[in-house]
């Protein structure tokens, strides 16, 4: 438990709000910095559970190259992550700055810093295959008054992961590398391609990649075009971009030392108070209750982590006169490549066959395009055409060889092979060791045998002698993932529930593909077209209780009306009131039945509007009374039982709707989820005990609408 003063808040974004404060302990205080990480992500159940290996590689770091973790808890109700506080500014401030008072900061000083980043970031990288920090920007650099460079933030945005609603978690908009879009995933290229976004933004003030920069020195602008890459296996490793700039500088004559970033920060902001300057009293106390332990720094590197440089290019003048070659041919040459969402060999295939329309192609390749993704991964996540249909053209196409869905699930390696590659190691490549052939040469299931990266990877890591390719979907790669190395059935759709979240996100899984798994499974979903007495004769609803008094139409209209006057605001009311009314629906209650739920739901939701919370949170039923004026008496037994959850689910088909929305909503933190978020909300419907029927019903509606 740790105790905290917090003294002033300095900045609020998607993320996180930012505060500083002081971290009582015996010997005094300590400033320090402190994030609340607002909602969605806070409300997020699993986003501990993702922190807590992170907070671990976080601890293991360097105090020179990160701000050391202090704590990771909740307090206040909202969910903190306590950080060392070194006197000094973010990035985002320094470019604040240089905009402010119309300057550009000098080559050297770009490059200084440049090197200190990428140094930092090659230090997370090669302590563990496929680390990375994951919100590299302006606002998780800070540039100290002792000109020391220090990333901040390290691994936050991993663990908050997406959301359908806003995305990629992230600090600051518009800061994604291509990939991330197309994913929602990120890796240690992203990380090389985001630094080189901050890097843009200081030379040029802006962070848009282009084809040259006029006034950009030429061995810089170099090395932005290699970091820029939109592929990310043609980036450098954050250890080449240390050595490339340091190699800029020496060629250039660059003075990029500490005392060069003191005199930048003094120049740019003499006046500056320290930050670690707090007052001697005031501010607000705040407890933590710690998710992971409490320490005062960073810890000595854990046994078996490996900190061994993972680089193996050497950036000599030679590799910088061949990439600028590459770059001036390619510029020379004028001939774009096809873009992946255009590249259509595979698709034609499948419309010769029958098993696509011109037309469906033409859907899958503008989603393709506007999150500059493959065209085939398009078609497959669209559930356009059957994944193994689309993988066996592939594999005709590049003459290679492919394995099915349903044979590499059933492969189940034995440990000895499945030992070669560890889990970590296999979800960071999406590659699953199968078995030895002729007692030598590993086969190994991946998504493109054709990436040699990739293939590297593996035989380096399992100390292969050769290696035998085959291709598999993203779906199927995901429930093989899951089936050796989690344990998980991947037969019993029960399992893909409790895992549902972290399989969707591996797998590219649409919320569709999860209903109509569970429906395969046969296990949690009931006929939702059966009317409450067929329900109750299968004992999964009691007694269900009709209406005893019809709803006052004309007050839910004007409650509704309302809601779509006020536009964005009412918007997620409006949400939540369509999922309660189609719970209430597909459970089979009466016309009258629904219109109260959605009476009620809209009544809970402009209480809270009016209150600034989330529309689903929970409220007393008297304060619900004022908004709901005359109609009141229709709904209030509905909404006093709906809202007793202590006694558990309602068996009334009005009240469990109700309730059922309302739990859902708050599990996915939205009332119109999708992805990863249905299946967290479906799974803590069934942990609270909610029946069959309720859990089919918010699925489908989620899912459907």
């Amino acid at each position: 438990m740790g105790t905290y003063r917090v003294t002033r808040k300095i900045q609020a974004g998607p993320l996180f709000e930012s505060y500083v404060g002081a971290h009582k302990q015996q010997a005094g205080e300590v400033p320090v910095w402190l994030r609340r990480v607002v909602p969605p992500w806070s409300q997020d159940a699993s986003f501990f559970e993702r922190f807590a290996p992170l907070a671990e590689h976080w601890r293991a770091l360097p105090s020179d190259v990160v701000s050391a973790l202090i704590e990771f808890g909740t307090g206040a109700d909202s969910t903190w992550v306590t950080q060392s506080l070194a006197d000094g500014e973010s990035i985002r401030v320094v470019l604040s700055a240089l905009t402010a008072k119309q300057q550009r900061p000098q080559m050297n000083e770009v490059v200084a810093l440049g090197i200190r980043v990428a140094g930092a970031l090659a230090t997370i990288h090669e302590q563990s295959l496929g680390l990375h920090h994951g919100d590299v920007c302006a606002s998780t650099v800070q540039l100290t008054a002792t000109g020391e460079v220090l990333l901040t933030d390290f691994g936050i945005a991993s663990a908050a992961g997406s959301t359908p609603q806003n995305g990629l978690a992230r600090t600051e908009p518009g800061t994604l590398a291509p990939e991330q879009h197309q994913t929602s995933r990120g890796g240690p290229a992203a990380d090389v391609y985001r630094l080189g976004l901050v890097l843009l933004e200081l030379v040029t003030g802006r962070a848009v990649p282009a084809a040259s920069w006029p006034g950009v020195p030429e061995k810089l602008a170099t090395a932005l075009s290699w970091m820029l890459a939109k592929d990310p296996a043609q980036r450098p490793q954050a250890r080449d971009v240390e050595s490339a700039l340091q190699l800029a500088a020496e060629q250039s004559n660059w003075s990029v030392t500490q005392p060069d970033l003191v005199r930048f920060l003094a120049r740019l902001l003499p006046d500056r108070a320290p930050r670690t300057s707090l007052p001697p009293s005031g501010g607000t106390e705040l407890s933590l209750k710690a998710m992971v332990p409490a320490s005062l720094g960073p810890t000595a590197t854990p046994p078996g982590v490996a900190l061994g440089r993972i680089s193996t290019k050497k950036v000599t003048p030679e590799v910088f006169a061949a990439e600028k070659e590459r770059l001036a041919a390619e510029a020379a040459a004028k001939v774009p490549a096809v873009p992946p969402w255009r590249d259509s060999k595979v698709a034609d295939t499948l419309v010769a066959k029958g098993l696509l329309t011109a037309e469906q192609v033409e859907e899958a390749a503008a989603h393709a395009e506007s999150v500059e993704g493959s065209l085939n991964d398009a078609i497959i996540s669209m559930a356009l055409c059957d994944e193994d249909a689309v993988i066996a053209v592939e594999a005709e196409l590049t003459k290679t060889h492919a394995i099915t869905a349903k044979r590499l699930v059933e492969t189940r390696p034995v440990p000895e092979v499945l030992g070669r590659l560890k889990a970590k190691d296999a979800e960071a490549l999406n590659a699953v060791p199968l078995g030895l052939k002729a007692g030598e040469q590993l086969v190994v299931a991946v998504r493109d045998p054709l990436h040699a990266e990739t293939l590297e990877a593996v035989k380096r890591l399992t100390k292969a002698n050769s290696i035998l390719a085959v291709r598999a979907g993203p779906a199927a790669l995901a429930r093989a993932l899951a089936a050796y190395y989690q344990g998980v059935d991947t037969e019993d759709p029960s399992s893909w529930l409790e895992n549902g979240a972290d399989t969707f996100e591996r797998g590219q899984q649409q919320p569709e593909a999860f209903v109509e798994r569970a429906n395969e499974g046969g296990i949690e979903l009931e006929d939702t077209t059966d009317s409450s007495m067929e329900l109750e004769a299968r004992g999964t609803i009691a007694n269900p209780t009709k209406s005893k008094a019809t709803l006052d139409d004309p007050q839910a209209s004007l409650l509704e009306a309302t809601l779509v006057l006020l536009g964005d605001k009412g918007r997620r009311v409006q949400q939540l009131v369509a999922l309660a009314g189609g719970i209430a629906k597909r459970l089979g209650a009466s016309e009258a039945d629904v219109g109260r739920v959605r009476f009620a739901a809209a009544a809970i939701g402009v209480v809270n509007l009016s209150a600034g919370k989330a529309p689903w949170e929970p409220v007393r039923a008297e304060a619900v009374a004022p908004v709901a004026g005359s109609g009141w008496r229709s709904i209030q037994e509905l909404m006093t039982r709906a809202l007793e959850t202590s006694r558990g689910p309602a068996s009334d088909l009005a009240m469990l709707a109700l309730q059922t929305a309302l739990t859902f909503a708050a599990s996915a933190a939205s009332a119109k989820p999708s992805g990863p978020a249905v299946a967290t909300a479906v799974q803590a419907l069934k942990a609270k005990q909610f029946p069959k029927a309720a859990l089919e019903a918010a699925g489908r509606q989620a899912t459907e609408g």
